[in-house]
Protein backbone atom coordinates (compact mmCIF):
# COMPACT_ATOMS: atom_id res chain seq x y z
CA UNK A 1 0.00 0.00 0.00
CA UNK A 2 1.39 3.33 -0.65
CA UNK A 3 1.13 6.35 1.46
CA UNK A 4 -1.31 7.38 -0.86
CA UNK A 5 -3.26 5.28 -1.12
CA UNK A 6 -3.20 4.75 3.05
CA UNK A 7 -4.72 8.93 3.05
CA UNK A 8 -7.57 7.84 1.29
CA UNK A 9 -8.42 4.89 2.82
CA UNK A 10 -8.38 6.58 6.32
CA UNK A 11 -11.10 8.38 7.06
CA UNK A 12 -12.87 4.96 5.38
CA UNK A 13 -11.09 2.86 8.28
CA UNK A 14 -11.73 4.98 10.99
CA UNK A 15 -15.41 5.26 9.93
CA UNK A 16 -15.48 1.33 10.02
CA UNK A 17 -13.52 1.67 13.41
CA UNK A 18 -16.66 3.36 14.21
CA UNK A 19 -19.53 0.97 13.17
CA UNK A 20 -19.99 2.38 10.59
CA UNK A 21 -21.24 0.01 6.93
CA UNK A 22 -18.60 0.01 4.37
CA UNK A 23 -19.09 -0.54 0.87
CA UNK A 24 -16.77 -1.56 -2.11
CA UNK A 25 -17.03 -1.67 -6.01
CA UNK A 26 -14.66 -3.68 -7.98
CA UNK A 27 -13.37 -1.67 -10.77
CA UNK A 28 -13.88 -4.46 -13.27
CA UNK A 29 -15.40 -7.44 -11.55
CA UNK A 30 -18.56 -5.59 -9.40
CA UNK A 31 -20.01 -2.93 -10.75
CA UNK A 32 -22.56 -1.60 -8.33
CA UNK A 33 -21.42 -0.82 -4.68
CA UNK A 34 -22.13 -3.75 -2.00
CA UNK A 35 -21.88 -4.23 1.95
CA UNK A 36 -19.13 -5.21 2.97
CA UNK A 37 -18.69 -7.03 6.54
CA UNK A 38 -15.22 -7.61 6.77
CA UNK A 39 -13.30 -5.52 4.14
CA UNK A 40 -9.47 -6.13 3.57
CA UNK A 41 -9.19 -3.33 1.61
CA UNK A 42 -7.49 -4.27 -1.66
CA UNK A 43 -5.89 -2.46 -3.99
CA UNK A 44 -8.29 -3.87 -6.48
CA UNK A 45 -11.55 -2.42 -4.70
CA UNK A 46 -12.47 1.04 -4.58
CA UNK A 47 -14.25 1.53 -1.06
CA UNK A 48 -16.62 4.19 0.68
CA UNK A 49 -18.48 4.69 3.86
CA UNK A 50 -22.49 3.47 3.06
CA UNK A 51 -24.28 6.13 2.15
CA UNK A 52 -27.04 7.19 4.36
CA UNK A 53 -30.67 8.56 3.76
CA UNK A 54 -32.39 11.00 5.75
CA UNK A 55 -36.45 12.27 5.18
CA UNK A 56 -36.78 15.49 5.82
CA UNK A 57 -39.72 18.38 5.27
CA UNK A 58 -40.18 19.99 2.30
CA UNK A 59 -38.49 23.48 1.28
CA UNK A 60 -41.37 25.91 -0.06
CA UNK A 61 -40.61 25.21 -3.49
CA UNK A 62 -40.89 21.81 -3.47
CA UNK A 63 -44.55 21.69 -2.24
CA UNK A 64 -46.83 20.12 -4.65
CA UNK A 65 -49.82 22.43 -4.70
CA UNK A 66 -52.73 20.40 -5.66
CA UNK A 67 -51.87 17.22 -4.27
CA UNK A 68 -53.99 15.36 -2.02
CA UNK A 69 -53.08 14.79 1.48
CA UNK A 70 -54.22 11.94 4.41
CA UNK A 71 -53.45 12.92 7.78
CA UNK A 72 -51.62 8.91 8.93
CA UNK A 73 -54.30 8.30 12.10
CA UNK A 74 -57.74 9.47 11.35
CA UNK A 75 -57.40 9.47 7.22
CA UNK A 76 -58.67 13.08 7.20
CA UNK A 77 -57.87 14.24 3.36
CA UNK A 78 -57.23 17.60 2.08
CA UNK A 79 -55.82 19.35 -0.59
CA UNK A 80 -52.39 21.38 -0.97
CA UNK A 81 -54.34 24.91 -2.01
CA UNK A 82 -50.46 26.94 -1.84
CA UNK A 83 -47.50 27.51 0.16
CA UNK A 84 -46.72 30.47 2.23
CA UNK A 85 -42.64 30.07 3.07
CA UNK A 86 -42.24 27.54 5.72
CA UNK A 87 -46.49 26.49 6.31
CA UNK A 88 -48.68 24.81 3.51
CA UNK A 89 -52.04 25.95 2.71
CA UNK A 90 -54.94 24.02 3.02
CA UNK A 91 -59.12 24.58 3.81
CA UNK A 92 -58.16 23.46 7.05
CA UNK A 93 -55.67 26.12 8.30
CA UNK A 94 -52.30 26.63 7.95
CA UNK A 95 -49.49 23.16 8.87
CA UNK A 96 -46.02 23.83 8.80
CA UNK A 97 -43.23 21.49 6.52
CA UNK A 98 -42.63 19.43 10.22
CA UNK A 99 -45.94 18.65 11.15
CA UNK A 100 -47.03 17.60 7.91
CA UNK A 101 -43.67 15.19 7.45
CA UNK A 102 -44.71 14.06 10.67
CA UNK A 103 -48.51 13.24 10.18
CA UNK A 104 -49.38 13.25 6.61
CA UNK A 105 -48.85 11.54 3.29
CA UNK A 106 -49.43 12.87 0.06
CA UNK A 107 -50.64 11.84 -3.23
CA UNK A 108 -50.49 13.07 -7.17
CA UNK A 109 -52.49 10.29 -8.46
CA UNK A 110 -55.98 10.12 -6.40
CA UNK A 111 -54.79 8.29 -3.91
CA UNK A 112 -53.34 5.15 -5.43
CA UNK A 113 -50.07 6.13 -4.35
CA UNK A 114 -49.53 7.63 -0.69
CA UNK A 115 -45.86 9.24 -0.13
CA UNK A 116 -44.09 11.15 3.12
CA UNK A 117 -44.48 14.93 2.68
CA UNK A 118 -41.17 15.18 2.44
CA UNK A 119 -37.83 14.81 0.37
CA UNK A 120 -35.21 11.85 0.64
CA UNK A 121 -31.61 13.17 1.08
CA UNK A 122 -29.01 10.98 0.48
CA UNK A 123 -25.28 11.51 1.99
CA UNK A 124 -22.27 10.17 4.05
Amino acid sequence: MTPLRAKQLLPIITAFAEGKRIQFNGKNIYKNWTDVEDPVFSSNFEYRVKPTSKLRPWKPEEVPVGAVVRHKKTGLRMLIEGNNNDVVVMRAGDYSMELLLENWMYSVDFGRTWLPCGVMEYGQ
